[in-house]
Order: C-alpha cells, then sequence, then structure tokens
C-alpha cells in the first residue's frame, strides 16, 4: 500500500493572512491535497460532515465528545480530498477555528487537534499582538456579541479585554503568542510546528512562499510563482465580494482593504451617526502603546525561543 503523504495542519491564527492563504496558495497549488470549507477554497459545504465539524470546533463543544467518530470523519475526508489530488505532495487541513478565541479559548483546541490529528505537522501563522487585537474587535463588529455592545469605542473594548485578561476567552490572549505557541509545541513537538509571519507575507510574498514550499516539501518556483500576478481566488465569492468591497474603497477615499473585507461591512462604515462613528474609530495612541507594552515581554521571549526576526514587530529579542 502506497504511503500517504505528510499531513499539515494550517490552524491560524485568524486575522493573519489566513483567507489569502487558503485562496490563492492552499487551494491552486497542483501538488496540495486541501482540506477545507468551500468558503476557504475547500471543496466541503458548510452543510456537510466536515462543516459539522467545524462549527463544534468554533464552539468548543469537541473538548467534551467522544473523539473516535470525529477521527474516522477527518481521516475519511482527508482521504477523499487526497483523492481528488492523486499527484499531491502533502495533506493539508485548513482551518483557523484550531487558533479561535471563542469555545474553548485561544490555546485549549492545540489538545483536540493532538488527539484528532496526531500526525500532522502543524503550520501557525503569526501577527504583530497589538494590531492583530485591534483587528479582531472591528471582526467582531460585523457580528457583535452582546459584550461587544456594552463598549462604544476600540479603546473601551481593549480596556476592558486587559482587565480581565486571564480568562481564558479574554482577546487579551492574544497578547501572549509565545504561551499559544508552547502550547502546540508541547502537544506535537517544537521540530513539528512552524511558524510563519504575517508582516513577511504581506511584505515579501515570494520569499515568504519559498519558505512555505520548504516546509511542504514542495518545489519552490511553482509556489512562489502563486504570489505573482493577480489571479482570481478559487471561491468566486469571496472574489466578487472583495471586488465590491474595493470599488466601495476607490469610491470614498478609504484606500484599499484587506482581503477578507465585506462590502455590506464597509457600507455600514459609512453611515451617518455618532454611534457607529465611534465604534468604528481607529485606536488613541495611548491605547495602542499599553497594548503594546502589555505585548513586549511575550513576543521577545517567543523571538528568543524560537529565533525569529521580529524586527517587523518592532521587538527587540530578550537576552538568553
Amino acid at each position: 500500500m502506497d504511503r500517504a503523504p505528510p499531513l499539515f495542519l494550517h490552524a491560524g491564527l485568524p486575522k493573519t493572512g489566513t483567507s489569502a492563504l487558503q485562496q490563492h496558495v492552499f487551494a491552486r497549488h497542483g501538488r496540495i491535497a486541501y482540506t477545507a470549507l468551500a468558503r476557504k477554497g475547500g471543496r466541503h459545504a458548510e452543510d456537510s460532515a466536515f462543516g459539522r465539524f467545524v462549527r463544534t470546533l468554533r464552539e468548543g463543544d469537541l473538548l467534551d465528545c467522544e473523539p473516535a467518530a470525529t477521527r474516522r470523519l477527518l481521516r475519511e475526508t482527508l482521504a477523499e480530498d487526497a483523492r481528488h489530488a492523486p499527484d499531491a505532495s502533502c495533506r493539508l487541513l485548513s482551518e483557523e477555528r484550531f487558533t479561535g478565541i471563542f469555545g474553548a479559548g485561544l490555546g485549549a483546541k492545540a489538545d483536540v487537534a493532538a488527539d484528532l490529528l496526531p500526525d500532522a505537522r502543524v503550520l501557525l501563522t503569526l501577527r504583530e499582538p497589538a494590531a492583530l487585537m485591534v483587528s479582531h474587535y472591528y471582526q467582531l463588529l460585523r457580528h457583535p456579541p452582546p459584550e461587544l455592545r456594552a463598549h462604544r469605542t476600540v479603546d473601551a473594548w481593549a480596556r476592558a479585554a486587559l482587565e480581565r485578561r486571564h480568562h481564558h476567552l479574554s482577546h487579551a490572549r492574544l497578547l501572549e503568542p509565545d504561551r499559544l505557541v508552547e502550547r502546540w509545541a508541547a502537544r506535537f513537538g517544537r521540530e513539528r510546528v512552524h511558524l510563519l509571519l504575517f508582516e513577511d507575507w504581506r511584505a515579501r510574498p515570494k520569499s515568504f512562499l519559498e519558505r512555505l514550499a520548504g516546509i511542504l516539501g514542495l518545489e519552490a518556483g511553482p509556489t512562489r510563482a502563486l504570489a505573482e500576478g493577480s489571479a482570481e481566488p478559487v471561491n468566486a465569492r469571496y472574489g466578487a465580494r472583495q471586488r465590491r468591497a474595493e470599488r466601495i474603497a476607490s469610491a470614498t477615499g478609504l484606500g484599499r482593504l484587506r482581503h477578507g473585507s465585506d462590502a455590506a461591512w464597509m457600507l455600514a462604515r459609512l453611515t451617518p451617526g455618532s454611534d457607529r462613528d465611534a465604534r468604528f474609530a481607529p485606536p488613541s495612541p495611548e491605547t495602542l502603546a499599553l497594548l503594546r507594552e502589555t505585548a513586549e515581554p511575550a513576543c521577545r521571549r517567543l523571538a528568543r525561543d524560537w529565533g525569529l526576526d521580529l524586527g517587523a514587530w518592532g521587538y527587540a529579542a530578550e537576552a538568553a
């Protein structure tokens, strides 16, 4: 029997360029047997068995369930996707809910992943924590949870999160990337966890993809070529939504939007009203400074322990 190609789990984090990687790289590469929801460039509908798995992963229910049936589901799903990519050199499941805040919290799902996919190698995409936390706030505005409605600005929301930073569902946990990485390394082994920086993907996409190709065991040239041009994303709805949002941005002088922005969400930003204006206002310099000050020790430890150059983040490595 032929040996299955190596398995990789791209576990997020959310808001670290995951949608662009999913749509423009993972779903397009002919040597990747890609497993994901259809809206992320994969083959699986929201109401499929895999879609229901993702939903329960988000809500945290998998922490209390019998994992045998879920292991079987994932094994069958990965095998099905591999049959549709007979020339694949690797299998890759991409789902950022494995590192989402909701449900079990930021780190606990590493335990679930290690139980369900013990042979996987892990890709974690990271982003400067203060910017990541602020980006999460604007994402939450699209579908505000009840607790968000109590805070009229990103400044108030961020400070409230910091006040409960030790709670496992606090978004302030995003300011501790070292703890998250160590949790995954403890469960999978340090040698099987690979860290990728959003800032590298944005500033130097070709070199970023060369490194990604090396991790996945792919040829660098075809992988690097995916950074060239402006190919349509695999998910047509994603592409149409992005184009609408870009047209709104161009017409209103808001500038280029990040991938994943929604036209309706942008229209909401343009709706008059002092409350809405306050909610979408950028964070104050004082709030950003507080978030960065809080995150700095964790970032310095991360740089030291994993040999990362976090110059783009503006944090120096902690002395050994």
